[in-house]
């Protein structure tokens, strides 16, 4: 859910956001957290056939169980599935909602 008044994104879960937002239509998630490596560095996932970017963030509060691997290759797929839909990225994409695989344990 995204609150249209101050463009944040407001649910508990994990999901992609695009980074290099516009100005005018970017979306904030205050109560995320972004993937990142051990120097802070936030991981970042390409989509495979354009120059789109995105961060895997979860939820401050409740964390996640699942690993950035698994949530990454999610992600990969729904953007590889908007091409060959021929729809836009969207500014923010649920790795696990749609046509994407079942997560595998430990993921």
């Amino acid at each position: 859910m995204i609150d249209s008044l101050d463009k944040q994104f407001k649910e508990a879960c994990e999901f992609g956001l695009k980074l290099n937002q516009k100005s005018e239509e970017a979306i904030t998630a205050p109560l995320h957290k972004p993937f990142s490596d051990e120097t802070g560095r936030v991981l970042e996932v390409k989509c495979p056939a354009c120059d789109a970017v995105y961060a895997v963030e979860f939820s401050r509060i409740y964390r996640t169980p699942r690993s950035f691997e698994g949530l990454r290759d999610q992600l990969q797929l729904r953007l590889e599935e908007d091409h060959s839909r021929n729809r836009k990225h969207r500014l923010v994409i649920h790795p696990c909602a749609g046509t994407m695989r079942p997560a595998k344990a430990g993921e």
